[in-house]
Parts: structure tokens; sequence; C-alpha cells
């Protein structure tokens, strides 16, 4: 993958591949071998700032209508910032939207694999080593490796993103063997970890652009499924958690049975749902999950984890939140200069991820948020290089 880049393109994926460091790493056990880290990560996080506020600098020249669409987000980020309390996340995320000005956003993404994969090598050392802390917990019956994380599903899902990010990047061109050595790694973390969703969904990925590559599917090939999929899946996606959430209340015995196979998560959507209410933009939430006794990860008693992205984000951050990020996709669907065939398969899969598993609104694990940039900062001679350049 060859990357060239320019000035404000170096800073801005200089300040996002600081974010993953700080972010990444203190998910793992090295604040517990080194408490003072977390008190750098916490200034860390204003370089990171600093660094995209230089680029925008640089950028210098804004047109009306940018400018209309930044003062808008920015009013809508501030009001919910302040709701939820989560104005660092928020503030980051915005200026990381609103700076993707002479950034391509493919070359983010190559950096953002490069990053992570060193990341998760280098906490993989620590672990194997005995450097790091290992967790572990036992559920049903299966003995789950947290493998140097604060948690057991860090590892397979911060990796299942990267596998996303990597099978986008490289499209088409990619190998047999680099197919082979993700589902390798995939499996390894599934044995170690019991985590079902990012291995069976990764394993889907990889399956379907094997299928393209065997069938030489062009990279700008479309058709009614991935035009739905690109525009509509979020949306579909979106309301399905919600809307079980809040029918598990019927007590319907059909939704007791799905709840029984979704591991509670209806019950616990259904719970959140009555303990905080739906907000226009959003409340501070606190989600207990589970507790460290020695080396041991144990439920809390008072265990009150959202695991669907969707519903996570309605109850945090509020409808207008949950709405702003839906219909920029469906609009994305439409006017995604860095679309291809690849990109709407992972796309897909990430989606279908979602559903259940919370990290979809986290910027370290979802770097595909950085595409609605596109609506907001790139220029069309932005859009144009992408075109220019996706196959």
């Amino acid at each position: 993958m060859k990357l060239k880049i320019r000035v404000p393109e170096f800073l801005y994926i200089l300040s996002y591949s600081f974010y993953l460091i700080g972010k990444i790493l203190s998910v793992s056990t090295i604040p517990t071998v080194f408490p003072l880290f977390q008190t750098f990560v916490n200034y860390y996080y204003y370089l990171c700032v600093i660094l995209l506020l230089a680029k925008v600098v640089i950028d210098r020249s804004f047109s009306f209508n940018s400018l209309v669409k930044s003062s808008l987000l920015t009013v809508l980020i501030i009001v919910s910032a302040i709701s939820s309390n989560n104005l660092k996340y928020l503030s980051y995320f915005f200026l990381l939207i609103l700076s993707t000005k002479n950034v391509d956003i493919r070359n983010v993404i190559k950096y953002f694999c490069g990053v992570l994969s060193f990341l998760l090598v280098l906490v993989f050392i620590g672990y194997w080593s005995g450097v790091l802390p290992n967790y572990y917990a036992i559920s049903g019956g299966s003995y789950r490796n947290a493998l140097g994380y604060n948690y057991i599903t860090y590892a397979p899902n911060l990796f299942f993103h990267l596998e996303l990010a990597y099978l986008y990047v490289r499209g088409n061109k990619i190998r047999f063997r680099e197919l082979l050595f993700l589902f390798a790694i995939s499996f390894y973390l599934y044995v170690k970890t019991n985590t079902d969703s990012a291995f069976y969904l990764g394993t889907l990925a990889i399956i379907l652009v094997l299928f393209l590559k065997l069938f030489k599917i062009k990279p700008e090939f479309k058709n009614w499924l991935t035009n739905f999929t690109d525009r509509w899946l979020l949306l579909i996606s979106a309301i399905v958690p919600i809307a079980l959430s809040i029918l598990y209340g019927t007590k319907s015995n059909l939704f007791k049975l799905l709840d029984s196979i979704l591991n509670n998560r209806l019950r616990l959507g259904y719970e959140a749902i009555n303990n905080y209410g739906i907000k226009l933009f959003g409340q501070e939430v606190e989600v207990i999950g589970t507790k460290v006794s020695g080396t041991v990860l144990k439920y809390d008693e008072s265990y009150n984890f959202i695991d669907s992205s969707f519903l996570r984000i309605l109850l945090t951050y509020g409808v207008v939140i949950l709405l702003f990020l839906i219909i920029s996709y469906i609009i994305l669907g439409y006017k995604n200069p860095y679309r291809t065939i690849t990109y709407s398969v992972c796309f897909m899969i990430l989606i279908l991820h979602s559903i259940w598993d919370p990290q979809f609104f986290d910027i370290f694990y979802n770097p595909f948020l950085i595409f609605i940039g596109v609506l907001f900062s790139q220029t069309n001679d932005d859009i144009k290089h992408a075109i220019s350049s996706r196959y």
C-alpha cells in the first residue's frame, strides 16, 4: 500500500494515530502496571485536539456552505455533549468530521490498520511475556481469556474492526494468503476469548471478499442490494434492537425466548429504557459491567450493560445524534466517492455486528465514521481525487 500524504493530511493522521494509541493502551492492563499512564492519557487528548486545530488553520479557506454546516453541527455537538457529559469524545469526533478537507480518507484508514496492528502486537507481547497482568472469566462453562486487556472482548472486537478496515483498503488486490492469515488470527482470538459475533461476522466478511475475488467482481460494481445496504441498512438495524427491547416489556414468551438466545440483551435494553428514558439530546448513563477479583472478571451484581450500539447511542447521546448518524449514512449511500464493492460488504458486516455490540460510535474502533466528513468538509477536489484513486 503506497502512501502519499500532504502536510494537512499528515497532521490529521498524526492526531488520529495518537488518539488510537492513548485509547487502546488505556483499555489494556498497562495502567495497572504503570498507574501514571492513565493520567498521561488524560492530557494526551489535548495534543490530539491541538494537532487537528493546527490542520484547520493550515487549511485556511472555508466555503459558505461548509461554514453553515459546521456551525449547525457545532451547536448539535455542544448541546449533546452537555446533556450526556461526553464533551471530550464528542468534541474530538466533531473535529475529525469537520477537518477532512485535503485528506484522503482511504489513507487515514490505511494508517488506522498499521497503528492498530502495532498496538495489538504490543499488548499481545506484554501478555505473552507476563509483563502485563492477565484477566479471565468463566462463562457458560468456558474459560475466556482477556489477553492483556481489561475485558475479554476487547482483543477480538479490536481485531474485527481492523479486519474490516484492512479488507476495505486492500479491496480486490488482497491475496489468498492474507485472507487465510486474517482468518487464522480471528480463529485464535475466538478460541481464547469465545467471542462469537466478532469471529462469525469476521469470517463472513472474509468469505464474501473471497467470493468477490474468485468471481473477479469489479470494485465499481453496484446493484440494488448494495445500494439498499449502503443507504438503508443502518436505519433498519437501529430500529430492530430498540423496538425489540421495548416489546420485551409485553412479557410475551416469544420475546423471552429471543432474550435468552441474545444473552439477556432485550431485558437489559428494556430496563435501560425504563430507568433512563429517551431524551432528545441524551443524558449521562452509568453502565456497569464486570469487576475484577484478583485476576478473575466477574459480573457485577448491578450489571446493566447496554450491548446494542444503536440503543446505547439513543440513550446516551439522544435522538438527535442517532438521527444525525442515520441521515448522514443514507446520504453517503448516494454520494460516497470512496465507495467500492468491498466497502459495501465491510459496511454491511459492520452494521450487522453493531446491532447487538456496542462499538459502532467509538472512533477508536470504527474508522468508517470518518466518511461522514465527506458531507461536511471535503471539497470538490477531495472528491475528484477520491473517485480517481478508489479503484
